[in-house]
């Protein structure tokens, strides 16, 4: 027996979730993050919705400081770019990105004002697309200085928020 609702049914269900891109948010509430320079010592504080990086005074550097985490697997075709938002700061920010030999260590933002910043990937010189494990690199630039970031996202799909956000190309 043939319900002719059936199958426009099944429609309503399954084409919405096959149709949702890949994505990986990381509000910070799982944890992961450490500080990753011992020469410039830092302290990273993290909960949900926030991450609050702190470059501690008397280091062997004066640019700031760094923390990291590993990503087991990002897909560039499935999820080309990388979101984040970064909150109130002193000094400045930067982000870098690596991936072994498929993917170079490669700063990918910088700046010194709070609010979205979109990478496209896909564009960051000398890297191969597919799937691998990714390093991602939060700093605070500046003797003494502290960022708060809200977020880290690896998406497919750009909200319209993020759309409208200035896009930073891959920088040397």
């Amino acid at each position: 027996m043939r319900h002719p609702l059936l199958i426009p049914l099944i429609a309503l269900f399954v084409v919405p979730f096959a149709a949702q891109a890949q994505e990986i948010l990381d509000d910070f509430s799982a944890g992961g993050w450490r500080a990753s320079n011992a020469k410039a010592p830092a302290t990273v504080e993290a909960k949900a919705g926030s991450l609050l990086l702190t470059d501690l005074p008397g280091g062997e550097v004066t640019w700031g400081s760094s923390c990291s985490k590993r990503y087991a697997k990002v897909d560039l075709a499935e999820t080309p770019h990388l979101v984040i938002e970064v909150g109130p700061l002193t000094g400045g920010y930067e982000v870098k990105l690596s991936g072994g030999k498929q993917r170079p260590k490669s700063k990918v933002a910088s700046g010194d004002k709070p609010g979205l910043v979109v990478i496209d990937m896909t564009k960051i010189p000398d890297w191969k697309t597919g799937a691998g494990s990714l390093n991602a690199y939060l700093y605070t630039m500046g003797d003494g200085s502290k960022v708060e970031y809200k977020f880290v996202k690896f998406t497919g799909t750009l909200s319209a928020e993020e759309e409208e956000a200035p896009k930073k190309p891959a920088l040397p």
